[in-house]
């Protein structure tokens, strides 16, 4: 399983995207780091915060104390939607899906 600690990126991840791109390192950061994880599993909200803003600069330390974790099988495809400051993850299983 993969963790996944939800910031607010401001990108949706697209399948064609280079690891070497700078938007898409700030979502796999944001998304799957694994010591911001930790760290909030430990409720240790101020190493989160810390290392969030060391390794995202553009995040407000204050909003680190409201993460949670969500628990994602390895595979699963998901999207994130927002709504007003909210994040909500969607499985992609979890919804009707037709194919032409």
């Amino acid at each position: 399983m993969q963790a996944s600690p939800m910031f607010r990126p401001q990108y949706r991840r697209s399948s064609s995207a280079a690891a070497s791109d700078p938007v898409q390192r700030y979502i796999d950061i944001a998304l799957f780091d694994r010591e911001i994880v930790e760290a909030v599993l430990d409720e240790d909200f101020e190493e989160a915060a810390r290392l969030a803003t060391v390794k995202l600069p553009c995040v407000d330390p204050e909003e680190v104390r409201h993460l949670d974790v969500v628990w994602v099988d390895q595979g699963d495809e998901f999207w994130i939607g927002e709504y007003d400051g909210w994040e909500m993850l969607h499985l992609k299983k979890n919804f009707p899906f037709y194919q032409a």
